[in-house]
């Protein structure tokens, strides 16, 4: 929802025409994105901080099978 937001203020041409308010919409834009990315990675870094076999496996994988 944040990103489509986001997307809908690009659009908008006076907020385009000013460096600063652009400055400040790519970093929202940069922001929104980085959460979007966390909420998929964060299981991940989960089990690999908490599960020792899921370790143990990611680390086989990675390391002795390529």
């Amino acid at each position: 929802m944040p990103y489509a937001i986001t997307n809908i203020l690009t659009l908008n041409a006076t907020i385009m025409n000013d460096v600063v308010n652009l400055t400040k919409l790519r970093f929202i834009t940069v922001m929104t994105i980085c959460i979007l990315y966390l909420n998929f990675a964060s299981p991940f870094y989960m089990y690999i901080c908490v599960s020792a076999r899921f370790r143990q496996q990611f680390i086989y994988v990675f390391y002795k099978m390529h």
